[in-house]
């Protein structure tokens, strides 16, 4: 395999560009809170538990994720998504690379956030807070980032006409 990055022909994706930009965030967030959500009914359920998950609870989760992930799509996401799609990496693995920083950026944001309530030297259980936020922001930035490559799908790009002419020659 070439190291030299493969030109292709981006064609109309701009509605998959779109797509993915908008969706990635609240689906992120949706299926963060429904794991989540699963995970407390399937602990309630061991313990002889009935409980239910209230929808109000799983759009939440959707608004959330569009409100963190869209401003943050627009700042690093989309950046990033072109910084890799001109060096030629269309596969997953850096877009979920991107991912793992734009949520440490969060969690860190998140951390700076915290420090002028001085909740920090208040209790250790805030402190504790502030790590599941920064946690599942981490996790819901790698998920937006998958989601966004699952729809946009950089790999499946048609190459230019004239490249796959000159591979027949």
């Amino acid at each position: 395999m070439s190291t030299v990055a493969r030109e292709q022909f981006e064609g109309s994706t701009r509605t998959k560009l779109a797509l993915a930009a908008i969706a990635c965030g609240p689906v992120a967030g949706l299926v963060l809170v429904l794991v989540i959500a699963l995970m407390g009914a399937a602990l309630s359920a061991a313990q002889g538990d009935y409980t239910n998950i209230p929808l109000q609870a799983l759009l939440s989760g959707a608004v959330l994720g569009a409100v963190i992930g869209w401003p943050f799509m627009l700042v690093f996401g989309l950046p990033a998504h072109r910084l890799l799609y001109k060096r030629g990496s269309r596969r997953a693995g850096g877009y979920l690379l991107a991912g793992v920083i734009a949520g440490f950026i969060i969690a860190i944001l998140m951390s700076l956030a915290f420090l002028p309530l001085g909740l920090w030297q208040t209790s250790g259980a805030y402190a504790g807070a502030a790590g599941v936020i920064s946690l599942l922001c981490l996790f819901g930035s790698v998920l937006a980032s998958w989601i966004f490559w699952l729809i946009r799908r950089p790999d499946k790009d048609v190459l230019r006409p004239a490249s796959v002419a000159a591979a027949f020659e």
